[in-house]
């Protein structure tokens, strides 16, 4: 479960590998880029890249959708029992916020990627009616 205490947790290293993950898939070093080298962006790499977060995203939210269902019937009224239901109900609420809150994070990033993307696309049109 997330730490509300905003330290970190296994979901923010998680979430780190999913980020590691993406920049991974939409660059490529490039030799000779100089001391500090360089990188060149595929943008078919980057379209891939938001096709997975986009499913990512997609799969996550079914998984709020899905849990939505969950209910916690204590298995008797004895205070044990009324307690185990009542924690397990929070804990399944808890997990559908942290969902939607992982879904959004992705949805931001993917969205960030796209308006990288299309600036870049904007930019190679425009050089390339330069030099034409």
């Amino acid at each position: 479960m997330a730490d509300d205490g905003g330290g970190s947790t296994d979901e923010a290293d998680l979430g780190h590998a999913a980020v590691t993950w993406a920049r991974s898939r939409l660059a490529a070093p490039v030799e000779g880029g100089g001391r500090a080298g360089g990188f060149v962006v595929d943008p078919e790499r980057a379209e891939a890249c938001i096709a997975e977060l986009t499913r990512i995203t997609n799969e996550l939210r079914m998984q709020v959708v899905t849990s939505n269902g969950f209910r916690f019937d204590a298995p008797g009224n004895d205070e044990v029992s009324l307690n185990l239901a009542a924690n397990g109900a929070e804990m399944s609420r808890r997990a559908e916020g942290f969902l939607q809150a992982w879904a959004a994070q992705i949805e931001a990033t993917r969205d960030a990627l796209q308006d990288q993307l299309d600036a870049y696309r904007s930019v190679e049109t425009s050089n390339s009616g330069l030099l034409a």
